[in-house]
């Protein structure tokens, strides 16, 4: 799975902050639908141009945003 810290990072920060809602209007998906491509479905190519666009993220930085993978630490097991 994908984690998405930064691109809600991104979101929390640009102008007065923008919702999942707005995002989704703008890329033109649905409210649930951007939520399932955040939940492990994963996006599409345009999808991830039209984020970078409404988000002023540099094509370099897409590995960063969208492709960096969520680290899980193992905890110790009870005996």
């Amino acid at each position: 799975m994908y984690d998405f810290s930064m691109l809600y990072g991104r979101m929390k920060g640009y102008g007065n902050g923008m919702t999942k809602g707005e995002l989704a209007k703008i890329i033109g998906v649905s409210r649930p639908t951007l939520n399932s491509r955040l939940n492990g479905k994963g996006f599409y190519q345009d999808e991830i141009d039209r984020i970078c666009a409404a988000l002023d993220i540099p094509k370099k930085e897409i590995p960063q945003y969208f492709f960096t993978f969520k680290v899980y630490l193992n905890k110790p097991m009870a005996v």
